[in-house]
């Protein structure tokens, strides 16, 4: 399956994430939006740390590995 999610994150910045998964595992995300992240390359770690695991627990995944 495929999922979009578009809207306002805390501090109105705009959230877009873009995610396909197969028997409730996420296979592919993208999260973009107008924020940045230090170091760079933080979001595409966040990104691979969240395949292969469950939708419901893709933001704390990548909560916990920006704040990593």
């Amino acid at each position: 399956m495929k999922g979009a999610y578009v809207g306002k994150a805390r501090g109105g910045k705009l959230l877009r994430m873009d995610l396909s998964w197969t028997d409730g595992i996420i296979e592919a995300i993208s999260v973009r939006g107008d924020f940045f992240a230090h170091p760079e390359d933080g979001f595409e770690a966040a990104e691979s740390a969240i395949v292969g695991n469950a939708p419901a627990d893709a933001g704390s995944v990548f909560q916990r590995e920006l704040e990593a």
